[in-house]
């Protein structure tokens, strides 16, 4: 595995408005010898998805030939978990590559499809036996920016191919069902490629998922709290910035139109907007039914963005047990760097 490189580098500078309005109290002041202690104790004996019977080990995964159990979360999640997982090309992957990574009790992880971005080495990391850096890439991606398999302290692997061109949408669905990848670690952290994470891992495991007793953690979004306002700003987005053709354009206004349609006649207020740049969760059972709840409207309304369809999920099936944590956070967990290239740019 790649070893654990922390950079000292460019602490986030904060811009005007709300950022600026973020205060100390918004730093983690845990101690770090009493959560190490924490975690090298009850953290590394947490359950996983695979000791909760709800995600096959990789071992099964190689021999399996269908998800059919998973059919009562969705056709779309069956169908999903079908193209991830049972090629040959994939069955390979997990021999030689994934297959190394399930002693990881922590996995940090991040993806750039599309050749979009390169990758960002995270900052005040401190090395530990069972937390891993993850990065998936696809072959456009390896190509430009010509990536090893350590990039400091990220782990490459190369994903094979899948159905989905578009390079936000594969994004999402790997994102979505990440613990599948990883059943056996107890916790992971998705970190977007616009992104580059600067507080320890541990640390933000400690803060939003144990100490709040929660499955799954997220920030609240910068600018709205509500979908419907969300999809207005977003309509307009899918004509310029997020713009990739015409008649892919319209098609994913059509299935945003048909999503938020949809919503309302659940009588969903719509509130709990998320900015899921960056995702903490627990592996267990319910953050992975979670997990194919939210992968289920993805490609069920496939206009290529997700933070629309999870406080839907959150609101029918969360339970309770998702902390959507206050902005100020997440600033204090990552810098924006933003997106190199949006070219939308599919894997060739």
């Amino acid at each position: 595995m790649c070893a654990t490189e922390a950079s000292d580098s460019h602490f986030f500078k904060l811009k005007s408005g709300w950022r600026s309005k973020c205060t100390k109290d918004f730093t983690i002041t845990a101690e770090l010898d009493r959560v190490e202690r924490h975690w090298e104790g009850y953290l590394f004996a947490q359950s996983n998805a695979v000791t909760e019977g709800i995600a096959p080990s990789l071992g099964d995964m190689i021999s399996k030939r269908n998800f059919h159990e998973y059919q009562i979360y969705g056709k779309h999640v069956e169908a999903a978990l079908g193209h991830l997982f049972l090629s040959t090309e994939t069955k390979k992957f997990i021999l030689n590559k994934l297959v190394k990574f399930q002693g990881c009790s922590l996995v940090v992880v991040t993806a750039s499809f599309g050749a979009q971005d390169r990758l960002h080495v995270p900052l005040h990391t401190i090395h530990r036996g069972g937390v891993c850096f993850v990065a998936f890439i696809d072959a456009a991606t390896q190509r430009k920016y010509n990536m090893g398999v350590c990039e400091k302290s990220w782990n490459v692997l190369v994903l094979p191919r899948v159905v989905w061109t578009d390079p936000r949408m594969k994004t999402r669905v790997v994102r979505a069902l990440l613990p599948f990848f990883f059943p056996h670690a107890g916790f992971s952290i998705w970190v977007d490629s616009k992104l580059q994470l600067q507080e320890d891992p541990i640390l933000l495991i400690h803060k939003h998922l144990i100490e709040s007793d929660s499955y799954l953690a997220v920030s609240e979004n910068h600018v709205r709290k509500n979908i419907f306002e969300e999809g207005e700003k977003l309509f307009k987005m899918l004509r310029s910035s997020l713009s990739v053709n015409e008649t892919y354009n319209e098609f994913r206004a059509q299935h945003l139109r048909r999503c938020l349609d949809d919503y309302r006649g659940y009588n969903f207020s719509g509130d709990g907007l998320p900015d899921a740049g960056l995702l903490l969760r627990v592996h267990s059972m319910k953050a992975v039914e979670f997990s194919m709840r939210w992968a289920q409207e993805i490609l069920e309304y496939p206009f290529g963005r997700d933070q629309i369809s999870f406080p839907f999920v959150t609101w029918k099936y969360g339970g309770g047990g998702v902390n959507l944590f206050d902005k100020c956070w997440y600033i204090q967990a990552v810098r924006e760097v933003g997106h190199e290239s949006r070219t939308g740019a599919s894997e060739r």
